[in-house]
């Protein structure tokens, strides 16, 4: 009679301790699904940004580049904050928004580049 007794609170500690644990995730992925939708949000602006004609431009525009730092911030915390469920994906975009498309599009305008580091040289003297 007496495990009886024991018994039934146990299982309802456990249970309490079940959905108390489930809420407390809950608002932990709440506080988090804001940053991964700001994170998705900031890349698909950036993404426009590349994707457009003056794009060479605009990726060292101060609006641009602090688009950018954002966007690493957001995926930094995921990375870190939140490793298994958006880490790899926050990791992903990081590299590739962050990072490689900077690096093509410098790439793709190589001749660009050269062009106006003539120009500045020889009138502005910069050697």
């Amino acid at each position: 009679m007496l495990n009886s007794i024991t018994e039934p609170p146990h299982k309802v500690v456990q249970t309490s301790t079940t959905t108390s644990e489930s809420n407390n995730s809950k608002i932990v992925d709440s506080k988090y699904r804001k940053i991964y939708r700001a994170m998705i949000e900031k890349s698909n602006q950036l993404d426009e940004i590349y994707k457009s004609s003056n794009s060479f431009q605009k990726i060292f525009q101060s609006e641009t580049t602090l688009e950018r730092e954002k966007l690493q911030r957001y995926c930094e915390t995921l990375i870190f904050k939140e490793p298994i469920e958006c880490g790899k994906k926050a990791e992903e975009i990081l590299w590739r928004r962050v990072f490689y498309e900077i690096i093509n599009i410098v790439k793709a305008n190589k001749k660009v580049i050269k062009q106006l580091f003539f120009f500045l040289n020889s009138n502005f003297n910069l050697n």
